[in-house]
């Protein structure tokens, strides 16, 4: 079990309690070796504010608090191993969790980055999008939920993500209901990043940028970078004020309606051809994907898109006339090949290894012209057809 100490016990805490400890002892009863801990969730905001509003300091507030819940926990005559006791915010258990970081730092799986956060304005702290209700207000102080840009840790999960997707197929005991969770969690692990180049060098913003497509033996038809209206480049004043006032105007709107073109470029780093970025509220991105690029041949709806907006693009895919759902690459030239294939969601597409490993999100392919070799034509399976 694992209260916040913000507080004292009240009976929803007795009504949980009170039920774990009657499976331990139904355990016990059978015979069985029961560990049975209770630990105290006690190194963060609840305790903090707790703490502001009675004029304490956080230290003593909380641990005045740990000692008044143990022993209602003791008077309830509950039956917690308190030998295995874990409080939080004391430096004999914290020291473990930065042990943790620092290892997870070294290995190149902890980085910073700016990103988009859910701010409370009151609490003046980062929510997680289930502490945000309907109504878009904090669960816990009832202030409206800014949208804040915060340079922040993260770590790089997705690396793991083939691993732990491959690994649900070795639990036959587990439901499938729990295993179909796990994948919609773990997510999509296809496809890889490519780094995109803005043409005009924007002080205070990072010209590189970092696009994923499930399709990157298709990247010569690249056609255009579109952003998600969140998207951080949008929140950089830098970066808006490289805009023509027409499109300073509609970005800086708020409007649900966006769909323009922000007429700023950004190389191909496989043809060197310029692709203009616009941003929409219209495309269907990928969960936790800000940025697609639009490939005319892989799909009917960014085929649809580059229409709409009257943008060049380059036919990668040539059907053949058989009628069978099998094309070839054309007009692609030279492109970074890997040796190893795999059936994608939609479509052919190419695991790209990046230091031993399947690239997940978090990673970018180091693009050079010295790694380019001429592809053959090949059949390919065209996505939508």
């Amino acid at each position: 079990m694992f209260p916040y100490p913000s507080g004292r016990l009240h009976m929803g805490h007795v009504r949980v309690y009170t039920i774990s400890d009657t499976i331990a002892h139904y355990h016990r009863m059978k015979g069985k070796e029961v560990l049975h801990p209770m630990g105290w969730d006690a190194f963060g905001l609840p305790a903090e504010n707790a703490a502001i509003e009675r004029n304490l300091r956080p230290d003593d507030w909380t641990y005045s608090n740990i000692s008044y819940m143990r022993k209602q926990l003791k008077d309830l005559a509950t039956t917690f191993n308190w030998e295995r006791e874990v409080t939080t915010c004391s430096p004999e258990y914290y020291r473990w969790t930065q042990f943790i970081f620092l290892q997870l730092f070294r290995s190149g799986l902890a980085y910073q980055k700016e990103a988009t956060v859910n701010w409370d304005p009151v609490d003046q702290t980062v929510l997680a999008n289930e502490q945000v209700d309907e109504e878009g207000c904090s669960w816990r102080s009832g202030a409206k939920v800014q949208q804040k840009l915060l340079k922040q840790w993260f770590l790089k999960m997705t690396h793991f993500s083939k691993g732990l997707q491959d690994g649900l197929e070795n639990l036959p005991d587990w439901p499938t209901s729990i295993k179909s969770m796990q994948r919609n969690w773990i997510g999509d692990c296809s496809g890889c990043l490519l780094d995109f180049k803005l043409k005009t060098s924007i002080p205070g913003v990072d010209p590189v940028l970092r696009v994923h497509t499930l399709h990157p033996d298709l990247i010569y038809g690249a056609a255009y970078i579109v952003l998600s209206p969140t998207h951080t480049l949008l929140k950089k004043p830098e970066f808006i004020n490289q805009l023509d006032p027409i499109a300073q105007e509609k970005v800086l709107s708020d409007s649900n309606q966006l769909d323009i073109n922000l007429n700023i470029y950004a190389e191909n780093p496989f043809s060197g051809k310029m692709v203009p970025l616009l941003v929409s509220s219209f495309v269907q991105f990928e969960e936790n994907v800000e940025m697609h690029v639009g490939i005319p041949s892989s799909s009917p709806d960014d085929l649809a898109f580059a229409e709409r907006h009257q943008l060049h693009f380059e036919n990668v895919l040539e059907k053949k006339e058989s009628g069978q759902n099998l094309g070839f690459l054309v007009n692609s030239g030279k492109v970074l090949h890997s040796p190893i294939w795999a059936r994608g969601a939609g479509g052919w597409c190419g695991k790209w290894k990046v230091a031993g490993g399947c690239c997940g999100r978090d990673f970018c392919l180091a693009i050079s012209s010295t790694h380019y070799i001429v592809v053959p034509q090949k059949p390919l399976t065209i996505n939508g057809c």
